[in-house]
């Protein structure tokens, strides 16, 4: 019995893998001590996946203690929780192979060579962000010989997982690439702010914020930027209102006739073109012809109002499209049309704060 429990108790390390994300116990080498009633043993191993659950892989050990030992054979290991957030993985185990055991004071006519059978149970402790997993194991064996014999075995040891040492070596090195080009684009930034460039220091650093969307730093330069962007464009200058006609004294006639229209066919015609390129988007188009109608014709209050809302619009479209630079001078020259626009005032505001 103590000859067998030895070479039993050798077998109780069953060889485990595990690949990232998974639990260690599904790829790697594994390393065990243990033993049973009388003996001790040391056993070394290493597996492979075949599956999310299941690892297969060959183990070699030796014996000690009053009778000697040393096998090989294969082991398996099926997973019950592959849980990757889970720290205890329980599994079963079932190896098998060939034992030798060196036992000098058994009789001559005792088979000291044969195959053995261990199985049981055991969990893995998985330690996260770790390719190192304790475990312990508890199992019964079989070894046939001439007298078979029954046993139980305890183990305990560690796995190293070589594909899990691997990845977190790969990590660090995409993680430290990663800083130095976001200390690179950041320097490129601020260099371009230096230089008066703020166009090019807002692109740098909106491709970072869209990569790195929580990198404080990067939001910081980023408003910086727009607003050393915003204090470089001139403010324009409004272009002066127009005086108010005067207007004809009443005649003594009971009944004044109304005033006709002073409007030109041409800057009326031009106006609807107006109207028709704001309704097909072509909000540039529209305030080119608006424009010159109000050029022309001062008086025109329609074509007047029409290129306030052109003006608003083309903000708007800006302003969803991220160029608040380009929003603020659009909603300044609406301002600058009609200095008594709420709405105009309103976006500009709005814009100022959200930019500090």
């Amino acid at each position: 019995m103590i000859r067998t429990t030895t070479i039993a108790a050798a077998v109780a390390l069953a060889v485990a893998p595990a690949a990232w994300p998974l639990a260690n116990g599904l790829s790697g080498c594994t390393f065990a001590a243990g033993g049973g009633p009388a003996d001790g043993y040391v056993s070394g191993g290493y597996s492979f996946p075949l599956g999310p659950y299941f690892c297969l892989g060959p183990e070699l050990g030796a014996g000690f203690g009053d009778g000697g030992a040393t096998f090989i054979g294969g082991a398996g290991r099926l997973y019950l929780n592959r849980a990757s957030a889970s720290i205890a993985q329980p599994h079963l185990f079932l190896s098998g192979g060939l034992a030798v055991a060196n036992d000098e004071v058994a009789a001559v006519d005792r088979a000291d060579t044969g195959g053995y059978l261990h199985f049981g149970g055991g969990c893995d402790i998985d330690i996260p962000q770790s390719p190192v997993t304790p475990f312990f194991d508890l199992g019964a064996f079989v070894f046939p010989a001439r007298e078979p014999q029954v046993g139980f075995t305890f183990g305990a040891g560690i796995r190293l997982n070589v594909a899990r040492a691997l990845w977190m070596e790969q990590r660090k090195r995409e993680r430290l690439a990663e800083e130095k080009h976001i200390a690179e684009s950041l320097a490129r930034a601020r260099e371009a702010n230096s230089r008066g460039d703020y166009d090019e220091a807002i692109a740098v650093c909106g491709e970072l914020l869209a990569a790195h969307p929580d990198r404080e730093e990067v939001r910081e330069l980023l408003q910086e930027s727009e607003r050393l962007l915003a204090e470089s464009i001139p403010e324009p200058e409004p272009e002066p209102k127009p005086m108010p006609r005067p207007r004809p004294k009443p005649r003594p006639e009971p009944e004044p006739e109304p005033e006709i229209p002073t409007i030109p066919p041409e800057a009326v015609a031009a106006y609807e073109r107006g109207k028709a390129a704001v309704s097909g988007g072509a909000l540039g188009e529209a305030i080119y012809i608006f424009s010159a109608v109000v050029s022309e014709c001062p008086s025109y209050g329609a074509a007047r109002d029409a290129l306030v809302d052109a003006y608003l619009l083309q903000g708007l479209d800006s302003y969803s499209r991220g160029r608040v630079s380009d929003a603020l001078r659009a909603w300044r020259q609406a301002l600058a049309y009609d200095p008594g626009s709420a709405k105009a005032q309103r976006y500009i505001d709005k814009a100022k704060r959200e930019r500090r």
